[in-house]
């Protein structure tokens, strides 16, 4: 890899990391108030500044991926171009799974009561909810960094796609992944906690490839058998391949998708949010629902993973993933005019001194 690239790529990874520790340092700090003999009640009183702290590190990870992917060019000596903007709003308040970003928030209060339930000490029950918390809180706030970095990468034709970059330790499936070619429409496969990054690339790059066998030679024999499995490590050992032995999908999702099925977000949906925004000007229909205080729009919002997996099975071309981008409210036209207006906001909520 060029010296300039791998630079910036080792910058915006560290940056990401940093982002996202922060944020999970700050919700571990709230979280110290929630009290056992009251779960339900104590957490629901932090919950909305958990809501805020994770919107803000998910809004701060997404906010720089249009400079990232148009840096990354420039290393690669590409020209400039007019790009259409990544609009991270749209991927903060949102897990990455189109769920409420406040209802995914939950789980940590639902581990609490699991564990109280299968008779844990209540300090040893809520020390169960800060793990789930933390591991929610870093997956959310990288999962928004990711999607942003993808959808720029679609959005900037001088990119012809990426290369999965691979940051060990890393768990079996991801080793297998790491070094590879992906198309622009390809979406990133990823688990919880996951930390593999996108290298966006003007054209293909061998020296990009990963050799997964030679990492796995690298590793010692117990952290072979930890990583691949006993049995999978001694296969490898043995000669076998080692793409053959890990099933590369199992386990790796890309967290929007669920097979076929077509999986939207209801965020951002109401008249008054910004993809309501996007479809009035479109002339899009809206109406009343009992559960929801505004009207919405009758037009389901795709998350962006689903757009590529239709792209995919469809035949986009790069132009038709922009429009449906578009539509849905991911990327804005123009070019930025100096730091994102909401940055200075999310930082504060984070309590950090400048945005990361």
């Amino acid at each position: 890899m060029q010296t300039g690239l791998e630079a910036l790529v080792n910058q915006h990874y560290h940056s990401s990391a940093r982002l996202a520790r922060l944020t999970a340092e700050r919700t571990t700090d709230l979280w110290r108030s929630v009290d056992s003999s009251d779960i339900r009640g104590s957490y629901s009183a932090i919950l909305p500044s958990v809501l805020a702290a994770v919107t803000a590190g998910q809004l701060l990870a997404a906010i720089h991926a249009t400079d990232y992917v148009t840096a990354a060019m420039s290393a690669q000596g590409v020209g400039s171009v007019d790009v259409s903007l990544v609009d991270a709003a749209m991927l903060a308040g949102v897990a990455s799974d189109g769920r409420s970003l406040a209802t995914a928030l939950l789980a940590p209060q639902v581990a609490v009561l699991q564990g109280l339930a299968a008779g844990f000490e209540p300090s040893l029950a809520l020390a169960r909810g800060a793990v789930a918390l933390v591991r929610l809180v870093a997956t959310q706030v990288a999962d928004a960094g990711r999607v942003g970095d993808g959808l720029a990468v679609v959005a900037d034709p001088r990119c012809r796609g990426y290369y999965r970059r691979l940051t060990p330790p890393a768990c079996s499936r991801c080793v297998v992944l790491a070094g590879k070619f992906f198309a622009d429409n390809a979406g990133f496969d990823r688990h919880p906690q996951c930390d593999c990054r996108h290298v966006p690339v003007s054209k293909a790059d061998r020296s990009m490839a990963f050799d997964g066998k030679a990492y796995f030679e690298s590793l010692p024999a117990r952290e072979q058998d930890r990583v691949f499995g006993a049995d999978g490590a001694q296969a490898i050992r043995d000669g076998a391949n080692l793409g053959q032995v890990v099933n590369a999908r199992r386990g790796v999702a890309t967290a929007s998708i669920g097979g076929r099925q077509v999986l939207t977000t209801t965020e951002g949906v109401s008249k008054r949010g910004w993809y309501g925004y996007v479809q009035r000007a479109l002339g899009g229909e809206f109406e009343k629902t009992p559960s929801s205080r505004y009207q919405r729009t009758r037009k389901p919002r795709l998350m962006p993973e689903q757009i590529y997996a239709l792209g995919r099975e469809f035949g986009w071309d790069r132009a038709e993933l922009l429009r449906q981008l578009g539509r849905n409210g991911y990327l804005t036209d123009g070019q930025s005019e100096g730091p994102h207006p909401l940055a200075r906001i999310a930082a504060d909520v984070l309590r950090v001194p400048t945005a990361a």
